[in-house]
């Protein structure tokens, strides 16, 4: 493939946003692809792209012409465009807030925009009006995104609706080189070797910590400082801490006594080499960085060259290392502190490297390249064999189950894709939908309701009719005036629905196929937060057949037993929904629900209802068991995604439900509910029914599902 990478940022300084620039192309590089580096600024050395030269032959630098000025995200989107229209890039990877909404803005760039925003205020609170409307924007338009963390994918997926189901993680990458060098003595007739690579900056504690050798040789640890990197990061609020911090550096280089060493910015190889040297890395940082959505990579290479990186105890640093790590430091310690911690820890340290250079290898160039190699595969468009596209329209009042398809058809070259959208369910604009179709190959009626009928009385001959039928459609007066024999080929959800269509339509079983519904597996398949084994999730309440009483009991009677569970549902109101309103018996039976829970102090405190919103993936890391109450569905999408996600699957007995999910997820009623949530009450007993159900649901996977619809379509 063919790919352009732009980030808003100066290529002559080493940090890890530079780091990550150059990372990103070798891997991209390595798994095969042409990759074109536009450069934001133009230079005649670049320490971090010196690793590229000649080692890559695929990789290529397009410069601004102008020695002193800079392209501005406006002035890279125009320079991008003109390239784009030379290579026809197949990915174009920008990094930076405002290039990616800079380049959303190009009609011809968008399709093919894959943007990664790691510069955005935390918490999400601090998101403006202004922000978030221009994440929006750039989530809307573009092709696909990045984000560093899953911390970093749910913020993005808050706050900006269109990056849900779009967002893939691309976490830091570290050179294959540095997992070469091999562990070291710590302790044993050697000074402790520390070392600092990276950036200068207040908030990461550079100044303090040239006094680290000399507190710790007071407390008897012959140690030394060696501090690698020439960026000083201004400080607004301490303008002149940059002065000082390169004053304090040139004086403790020069004092003999000082134990510090600053060899300035180097190659990065050259840094791997220090790094390889040294036992402990710093990474102690301000209060400020604890709650940031990004992994150090500085860390991630420390521990993958076997250094011991010395962190802030965090939420994100305590899933990454584990609770046992002993050189946690907080980020409101003083060096005094941080000396005591270093001593405490020595008889530790010899045993840590292996489980941190572990931790690290998932994060390597190699493991980089397989997961970027996958996500490109499973997106970008395939190429072209050389025939007309097919031209398939989809007519639907409502696409809610399309988001997979459509993704998937639009990868096929040999398909042009028209949409021919009713306004409701009966209505549509005529005139247009004539148009739309007067030249298809296949028209495909998502939804057997009335605009199927319509399709079948003014079918093109040679045009191919296919209708999916989701369930509720078999109620409906508009089929009796079907002219079923106009439709070639019928799709169903389930079997039971198929046996049913045949036999109240009188349809030809040889016409008729069931294919599930989809999900993207991968995307739901994320790490689980803490505490969601004790969480109970449900996605939609109306109209009542889901039966929402039925979780109001399951969770009364396993409030019995530990205190700990909660209901979390998900979804919009039953006044959200008029015609539900309207029905006196439906409004009733709600009023009767909300009261319930009104009028019980248990109920009232272990419920959450949370609003509907189109980032279920990230929802779901916080659900540990997904219940379906429902006494009838067609198929049930909510569950299916729960168990790909690792949630447990709990779902009462109904008709067809066996086929769909298999008996070990089946429950009789409520009590058998409650013994089975409580059956798996332990991690690990969870753990391995979450396992199972995580593998059942790769059979609803989109690779699996579109090959299905691609022989119907007849794609090659």
């Amino acid at each position: 493939m063919k790919i352009l990478i732009f980030a808003d940022l100066d290529v002559r300084l080493i940090d890890g946003s530079s780091t990550w620039l150059a990372s990103l192309a070798e891997v991209l590089s390595a798994g095969g692809h042409r990759v074109q580096l536009l450069s934001k600024v133009r230079f005649d050395e670049s320490r971090v792209l010196d690793r590229l030269g000649g080692r890559f032959p695929d990789i290529s630098i397009d410069m601004p012409e102008d020695d002193d000025s800079a392209l501005d995200p406006n002035a890279a989107a125009a320079r991008a465009s003109r390239l784009h229209e030379q290579h026809d890039f197949d990915a174009i990877i920008v990094r930076g807030f405002n290039a990616c909404f800079a380049f959303s803005k190009h009609q011809d760039l968008s399709p093919k925009l894959w943007s990664y925003i790691t510069d955005l205020p935390f918490p999400i609170d601090e998101l403006s009006k202004y922000q978030s409307d221009r994440l929006e924007q750039v989530a809307s338009r573009s092709f696909r995104m990045f984000a560093q963390t899953e911390a970093a994918r749910s913020y993005l997926e808050a706050a900006a609706p269109s990056a849900s189901g779009k967002t893939l993680v691309l976490p830091p990458m570290v050179p294959d080189e540095a997992f070469e060098s091999g562990s070291r003595n710590i302790g044993q007739g050697t000074p402790l070797r520390l070392i600092y690579a990276g950036k200068l900056a207040k908030q990461w504690h550079t100044r303090e910590m040239l006094a680290l050798p000399e507190t710790l040789r007071d407390r008897g640890i012959d140690a030394e400082l060696v501090v690698v990197g020439d960026k000083l990061q201004h400080d607004v609020d301490d303008p002149a801490w940059g002065d000082d911090m390169r004053g304090a550096l040139i004086a403790a280089d020069e004092d003999e006594n000082s134990s510090v060493t600053w060899l300035g910015g180097l190659p990065r190889n050259e840094v791997l080499q220090q790094l390889s040297r040294a036992h402990i890395g710093i990474g102690w940082r301000s209060p400020a960085l604890d709650s940031s959505l990004e992994v150090s990579t500085k860390a991630l290479e420390y521990a993958a060259t076997s250094t011991l990186p010395l962190l802030n105890l965090s939420t994100d640093h305590l899933s990454l290392w584990g609770e046992d790590y002993p050189l946690f430091v907080r980020s409101e310690d003083s060096v005094h502190d941080v000396a005591d911690r270093i001593v405490a820890a020595m008889p530790k340290l010899a045993n840590a490297v292996a489980s941190v250079r572990s931790t690290a290898f998932d994060f390597s160039m190699d493991a980089a390249a397989t997961r970027l190699n996958r996500q490109l595969v499973r997106s970008v468009r395939k190429t072209p064999s050389g025939r007309r596209p097919a031209k398939v329209v989809i007519s639907s009042h409502d696409f809610k189950f399309l988001g997979e398809l459509v993704d998937g058809l639009n990868q096929q070259p040999d398909l042009e894709l028209a949409f021919d959208g009713w306004t409701s369910l009966h209505n549509h604009d005529e005139a247009l939908s004539s148009e739309i179709k007067s030249d298809a190959d296949v028209v495909f009626c998502e939804w057997a309701g009335p605009s199927l009928v319509w399709h079948a009385e003014n079918k093109v001959p040679g045009t191919k009719l296919i209708a999916r039928l989701h369930g509720f459609e078999l109620r409906g007066p508009w089929l009796k005036n079907l002219m079923a024999e106009a439709v070639d080929q019928w799709v169903f959800v389930s079997e039971r629905y198929r046996a049913m269509a045949i036999d109240q339509l009188n349809l030809d079983f040889d016409s008729t196929t069931v294919i599930p519904n989809m999900i993207d597996a991968e995307d739901f398949n994320r790490p689980k937060l803490a505490g969601s084994g004790f969480q109970l999730g449900m996605v939609g309440i109306v109209g009542f057949g889901k039966r929402p009483d039925r979780a109001l009991d399951l969770l009364e009677q396993l409030l019995e037993h530990d205190d700990r569970y909660i209901l979390r549902i998900k979804g919009r109101p039953p006044w959200d929904y008029p015609h539900e309103w309207r029905d006196p018996l439906q409004r009733q039976l709600y009023l009767d629900f909300y009261s319930r829970i009104r009028n019980s102090e248990a109920l009232r405190t272990h419920i959450a209802f949370e609003s509907f919103s189109p980032d279920i993936a990230s929802w779901l890391r916080g659900i540990g068991f997904v219940l379906s109450p429902s006494h009838n569905e067609s198929f049930h999408l909510a569950p299916v995604e729960g168990m790909a996600s690792g949630a447990v699957p709990i779902v009462w007995q109904r008709e067809g439900a066996e086929e769909i999910f298999g008996r070990d997820w089946l429950v009789e009623n409520t009590h058998e509910a409650a013994q089975k949530i409580l059956s798996l009450n332990s991690n690990s007993e969870r753990s391995r029914a979450a396992s199972r159900a995580r593998e059942q649901s790769l059979k609803w996977d989109r690779d699996r599902v579109l090959q299905l619809w691609y022989e119907i379509l007849e794609v090659k």
